[in-house]
């Protein structure tokens, strides 16, 4: 995963967005991870694989 400062996404928003569109990119603020950016179409397989997976119905103690 690529990772690119809040500062890039701002100068290089071009190069991020091409980066974001080959794989999930990790925007980081001050040193730490903040947001990642990935393509919608990857977004939208990700959250239907989640909608599919089975729930854990075991009851918490």
């Amino acid at each position: 995963m690529r990772r690119f400062t809040s500062r890039d996404l701002q100068r290089r928003l071009g190069e991020v967005q091409e980066a974001a569109l080959r794989e999930a990119v990790l925007i980081t603020f001050h040193g730490r991870d903040r947001l990642v950016v990935m393509a919608a179409d990857a977004y939208a397989e990700l959250t239907a694989r989640t909608a599919r997976a089975p729930r854990d119905t075991t009851p918490k103690d």
